[in-house]
């Protein structure tokens, strides 16, 4: 009955005009050569189409809603796009690429055709694709934070899309857009990271996010823990169509369409920022505002030869508030404003049936300007640093594959970057000055305390202290005041004796470089039997600045234990270049090696059914030559110094679990586990002596789950059919829509580790215990729980996509960090609390 149903259904949509097109092309995935004669069969309907010689399909009447479209041909593997959305005001474009099936294994009864991978990651891959990401509840529509479910990543805090992986640190992640190198594709970036509170790439112009956690190919190079290699689909070439997207990232307008007699198309884009007309509900400490502008030109030369073009670029600024609160006295506040850019353009020839060709010149450009300062009693700004840094590239790569047979394939490749750096920075004189304290004893006098006083005297009546009695007066004496249960007050002053001294006087650096870095590769992928194939590579590389050499293998293979379950190991050595930035402060920095790690991973992964896998890993990952400040190897913790030596080492290791079911029906979800440790070796020390490092959370888990309910369509089960709590959800929260979303997402992280500072309330300074050991203690664990609804709504001329998402929906206290403050109390700073987040993108 339900399948008579169905069928009336589908025959009254078409009837009525309520249909869509499905288009697209079809390549080799290594040679990108067009593939014809693929079967190409939309499910759960009788339509399809083969694809012609140029590689190109076109179904067309084919009734709204979501389908999985499924590839095949003889010698490929099939491939299946699922969740596709078919509407009627604009065609669906879809880029199938097909791997080559090198063998037929016997007794083949589930194939991995619904998981896409980066075709030469042997292990720590994951693939994901637009609707992936818009699902995934984490409101932001954001692909690194997206990535932070993954069982190999941590992140800094809420506040920060940052990936930091298996025991690395900030800033090694290399990031690919279209094959130009990014050097952070964030706004409110800094330099040496990869992150930031907003990413700046348009996440609806994405067609598929490849990240590799670890031992990753050698045609990647000069990063040492991660790759995220983003692909921006191109611009639809039969009509041009704009959508107006509001999310966390900004209101914007996208637009595209066809250009050069449809031979090619364009992309364009520009966002800006609203959350500072709502900055007081997120619990951010500063107020954003930022602006971004992308787009992508594409044009086939010819049959066999493409050109594209991309740019992004962003502005952003930051100013602080609560500057003027008293309790943090003496705290720094900075103005930050900064930009980024980046620009390529892309030549792509296929020559024969088994290569191909890739030439990119480009570049990117960063600047960060900080201006750092204090409120004094008139409220004015007093500032006592400032830094402008910009760093700039300009890049020039070449690369090639050749497959002369199905079981071999090569491919190499060479790189050139001019890098540039200017850096204009100053710093105030410091002064240390002498405090005197007026208790209630002696109130009339400002003695200098003994430790036992100031803990008994002073102590509790500042950490208890009501802030509406805290304050400095015109004299510059500060008053504390505490409210007694008998309604009298206790109360002690403080104020300044006299300098004690200059620890280090004002200082003005201004500095520029531009120097060349080189890098090539060689790489050969082949099959050494049925079972078991290998990506054996080479890369080099030399930094001019500091004459370094390098090289480094990589090695990967695969044995496939049966047709669903396969064993991978993989060993790569990751040199990575200094950060500019620490070039750029002191000359003698250019003696500084590239720090570098030697990672090997061992996994097995076992396909449970057609839509869900696993994936159990185990690594070890050594660094050495990590850059230190050579100030942190004395044991006088007041010492500065902008001069780095290689004398740092850090080791990690640990085992991941990570299980996934993609949304075949109407269920998906993913699980992942992370035990780990990882240690540094304290500079201080000529002897081993390791320490927890800042990531070292040692447990990590997240979970993500999420049901569809379909409400209208012609290949559906009627909502009358479904169950008592699917009703009563479409019901409450349908609010008229096609289809309907709801999605979870719990994370657990173990606590930060931290190094407990001391407080002289002589001289009102923190500081380190020179004989003290690092990181002992850890802020307690991090727990956050998130909803999100998506609502997927279709009308005549256009077509809704909104969301809700409330994150922390218990509202958890998950500390960030501890702030020390002048008078001796810390405070909790805190990530994100309660936080509500909505967004849309209107179609049309």
């Amino acid at each position: 009955m339900i399948k008579i149903l169905t069928g009336l259904l589908l025959f009254t949509s078409i009837m009525a005009g309520e249909t869509g097109v499905v288009i697209g092309t079809i390549m080799d995935n290594a040679t990108q050569q067009p593939l014809p004669g693929v079967n190409v069969f939309i499910e759960g309907t009788a339509l399809g189409a083969a694809s012609d010689l140029n590689g190109n399909f076109h179904i067309t009447k084919v009734p709204i809603g979501f389908y999985h479209v499924r590839f095949s041909s003889i010698g490929y593997k099939p491939l299946t796009k699922l969740n596709v959305r078919v509407v009627s005001n604009r065609p669906v474009v879809i880029k199938a690429e097909l791997e080559q099936q090198v063998i037929e294994l016997e007794g083949v009864t589930v194939t991995r055709e619904y998981f896409e991978k980066e075709k030469d990651a042997m292990v720590s891959s994951r693939t994901v694709d637009l609707n992936e990401i818009r699902r995934d509840p984490v409101g932001a529509i954001d692909i690194q934070r997206m990535m932070q479910a993954l069982p190999a990543v941590v992140s800094a805090s809420d506040q920060q899309n940052e990936i930091v992986v298996r025991g690395g640190s900030p800033g090694e992640n290399l990031f690919l857009m279209d094959n130009i190198e990014i050097s952070n594709p964030n706004h409110f970036g800094q330099p040496g990271t990869g992150g930031g509170p907003i990413n700046m790439i348009n996440t609806l112009f994405i067609d598929r996010v490849d990240f590799m956690a670890g031992a990753f190919p050698a045609k990647y190079g000069d990063k040492a823990s991660s790759v995220m290699e983003i692909s921006l689909r191109e611009g639809s070439r039969l009509n041009h169509s704009q959508d107006v997207d509001m999310s966390m990232a900004g209101i914007g307008l996208n637009v595209e369409g066809p250009l050069f007699a449809g031979r090619g198309s364009y992309l364009a884009s520009f966002k800006k920022s609203y959350l500072d007309l709502i900055i007081a509900s997120t619990g951010l400490a500063a107020v954003p505002r930022y602006w971004s502008t992308q787009s992508k030109i594409t044009y086939d030369v010819t049959a066999i030869d493409k050109l594209m073009f991309n740019f992004v670029h962003g502005v952003d600024a930051i100013n602080l508030e609560g500057e003027d609160d008293a309790w943090s006295r003496g705290a720094e506040n900075v103005d930050a404003s900064g930009n980024q850019s980046a620009y390529g353009l892309t030549y792509k020839r296929l020559w024969g049936k088994r290569g191909l060709t890739n030439i990119t010149i480009g570049g990117t450009r960063a600047e960060f300007i900080y201006d750092v300062y204090r409120i004094n009693n008139n409220g004015e700004k007093i500032y006592y640093a400032d830094q402008n840094f910009t760093e700039w590239d300009f890049q020039a790569k070449g690369d090639f594959l050749w497959k002369p047979n199905p079981k071999l394939e090569i491919s190499g490749g060479v790189d050139w970057k001019q890098l540039g750096v200017v850096h204009d920075s100053w710093v105030d004189q410091d002064t240390v000055w002498l405090y005197g304290y007026s208790t209630s004893e002696y109130p009339d006098t400002f003695r200098v305390l003994s430790g036992d006083q100031w803990r008994a005297d002073v102590q509790p009546i500042i950490e208890a202290a009501d802030p509406d009695s805290t304050y400095e007066d015109n004299a510059g004496i500060w008053h504390y005041g505490l409210r007694n249960d008998d309604n009298t007050w206790s109360k002690i002053r403080f104020q300044k004796l006299g300098m004690v001294g200059q620890p280090y006087d004002s200082s003005e650096s201004k500095t520029s470089s531009s120097h060349p870095r080189l890098g090539a590769f060689i790489q050969v992928k082949f099959h050494l039997s049925d079972h078991i194939y290998a990506n054996v590579g080479l890369r080099a590389g030399y930094l001019e600045y500091t004459d370094f050499k390098w090289l480094s293998p990589r090695l990967g293979v695969n044995y496939a234990l049966t047709s669903l379950t396969s064993l991978s190991l993989a060993y790569g050595r990751h040199y990575q270049s200094p950060n500019l930035l620490y070039l750029a402060f002191d000359s003698d920095n250019k003696t500084l090696k590239s720090k570098y790690n030697d990672q090997v991973v061992m996994g097995i992964e076992h396909l449970f059914s057609v839509d869900t896998r696993g994936t159990f890993e185990v690594y070890w990952k050594e660094y050495q030559d990590i850059p230190v400040n050579y100030a942190n190897t004395t044991p006088d913790s007041s010492d500065v110094s902008n001069r780095l030596i290689n004398k740092g080492s850090a080791k990690s290791y640990g085992i991941e679990l990570f299980l996934q079911k993609k949304m075949a029906k109407d269920l998906f979800g993913t699980f992942s586990y992370s035990w780990y440790r990882a240690f540094m070796q304290d500079p201080r020390s000529e002897e081993e002596k390791l320490y927890p490092q800042m990531f070292d959370f040692q447990h990590v888990a997240s979970i993500v789950g999420g049901y569809r309910i379909p409400l209208k369509g012609s290949n559906i089960v009627p909502i009358s059919k479904r169950n008592g709590l699917v009703r009563f959800i479409a019901k409450a929260l349908g609010w008229g829509s096609d289809e309907l979303e709801l999605s979870v997402r719990y994370r657990y992280v173990g606590g930060k580790p931290y190094t407990p500072l001391q407080y002289d309330h002589n001289v009102q300074r923190w500081y380190e215990d020179p004989s003290a050991d690092y990181n002992t203690e850890r802020l307690i664990a991090y727990h956050r729980f998130d909803l999100m609804i998506l609502w997927h709504s279709n009308f005549k001329k256009f077509n809704l996509v909104s969301y809700f998402d409330l994150q922390n929906v218990f509202n958890r206290e998950n500390i960030w960090d501890l702030q020390y403050n002048a008078d001796g109390t810390t405070s909790d700073i805190y990530q994100y609390q309660v936080m509500p987040v909505g967004g849309f993108t209107i179609e049309f």
